[in-house]
């Protein structure tokens, strides 16, 4: 009777332990997902917006203002929808109708956003991942990239700060990539206006500074009020083959580069293997201001 009684007991307590344990086991686990802290929150929605939950993935139902979304989970949009979302990290990220995002990663790794399908548009208050089908593109902490995923693949626009491919590419401001057979190509920020001659090669008549034949070590863009917002100059390229983009004219230049910015508008200049010198013409009675 005693050695039976001992077993007896034995056995409750070695099945209260693995009870214990299993739940302990359950906490661990829901700490990775259900009911971890929000990675981000639906700032605006606007049309058709759902989300789905962790322990119900896919299980679609309408999303909030104000509403939570944790790792693991995702947000949707409709054929009439877009939304707005504050990341926990700073930032932001804007979705266009027909989008699909799903918040991955885990709590002290790197964010991730995976696109699904859609328009979205993201501002990194710190460093995060978009996850595509040619793997994940890096956008540095102050960063801002629309990615587009249609039939055709994703496509990469880089509107500012740098992103960096799986490779260890860079992509800069205005710079774009499509798909993983396709080479990055520099994007205009803007096109120009209709009704602007194309300036790019053949200049404003009467003007030779643009001619590739005439044109000496440095090449003036003049543009002023509405006609330049922004302009920026990247120097990627080989001497003589970069360009200035930005919404006024675009032409050839060398280095060193001569641009105008109109009064209020900004400009950025990005050098491949910095330093780099930069002068500013004000235009006052002084001269020129350098630093």
């Amino acid at each position: 009777m005693t050695q039976t009684h001992h077993r007896r007991a034995l056995s409750v307590r070695t099945r209260s332990w693995l009870l214990c344990a299993s739940a302990a086991l359950a906490l661990l686990g829901c700490g990775r997902g259900c009911g971890s802290e929000p990675v981000a929150v639906l700032a605006q929605v606007a049309g058709t917006v759902e989300r789905d939950e962790v322990g119900a993935i896919e299980a679609w139902r309408t999303a909030a203002v104000d509403a939570g979304i944790a790792l693991g989970e995702a947000v949707r949009t409709g054929p009439d929808g877009s939304a707005q979302l504050q990341l926990q990290g700073g930032g932001g990220l804007r979705m266009g109708a027909n989008a699909l995002v799903r918040f991955g990663g885990q709590p002290d790794e790197t964010p991730t956003l995976e696109l699904g399908g859609g328009e979205i548009e993201v501002e990194a208050g710190e460093a995060l991942d978009i996850v595509t089908e040619f793997g994940p593109v890096r956008v540095e902490r102050g960063g801002r990239v629309r990615a587009i995923r249609g039939d055709e693949g994703t496509q990469l626009e880089v509107l500012f700060g740098l992103a960096q491919l799986e490779d260890g590419a860079r992509l800069t401001a205005g710079e774009h990539y499509a798909g993983p057979t396709a080479a990055p190509s520099v994007a205009t920020a803007a096109a120009a206006p209709a009704g602007r001659p194309d300036t790019a090669r053949h200049g404003p008549e009467g003007d030779s500074a643009s001619d590739p034949d005439t044109a000496g070590d440095s090449t003036e863009a003049d543009a002023t009020g509405d006609d330049q917002d922004a302009a920026s100059t990247d120097m990627d390229d080989a001497p003589g083959e970069g360009t200035l983009r930005g919404d006024g004219p675009r032409l050839p230049s060398v280095s060193p580069v001569e641009f105008s910015v109109a009064a209020g508008a900004g400009g950025v200049v990005h050098h491949p293997a910095p330093p780099a010198l930069v002068g500013i013409r004000t235009g006052c009675a002084d001269g020129d201001f350098l630093f």
